[in-house]
């Protein structure tokens, strides 16, 4: 299983940490996407939760987890094949919300390559 971590600075930018392919199309369950919040957490009021939607390149928007209270610091979710299902570019949205209310958010891209395909291996692969 890969993981890519990504992490939300002090003033709400996300940067990549590792990992930079999220998924292939059609994979189920084969990537960990973690996002560490902590720093940005201590600039923001008390009971906060998080929320991280994905956007495919189709323009559908997944809420991939809802609502969550980090684990320290750390919000962490197991991609399904819903959230990989086309490839390209991917928008990570991550949220923090109180009371239905959005305080801040912010996003980065990353990327869902096409699935490998069946069939004989291309001429000079073992």
């Amino acid at each position: 299983m890969r993981t890519v971590a990504l992490a939300v600075q002090s003033n709400g930018s996300i940067k990549l940490v590792s990992g930079d392919v999220l998924a292939r199309a059609g994979e189920k369950n084969a990537t960990t996407l973690t996002v560490d919040v902590a720093e940005w957490a201590a600039t923001l009021t008390t009971g906060v939760t998080y929320s991280i939607i994905l956007k495919r390149s189709d323009e559908a928007a997944y809420p991939i987890l809802s609502s969550a209270t980090p684990t320290d610091g750390v919000l962490s979710v197991d991609l399904d094949d819903t959230a990989s299902a086309v490839s390209g570019t991917v928008e990570v949205q991550v949220w923090a919300e109180k009371t239905n209310f959005l305080e801040k958010s912010d996003k980065y891209k990353l990327y869902i390559t096409t699935t490998l395909e069946s069939g004989s291996a291309p001429t000079g692969v073992a």
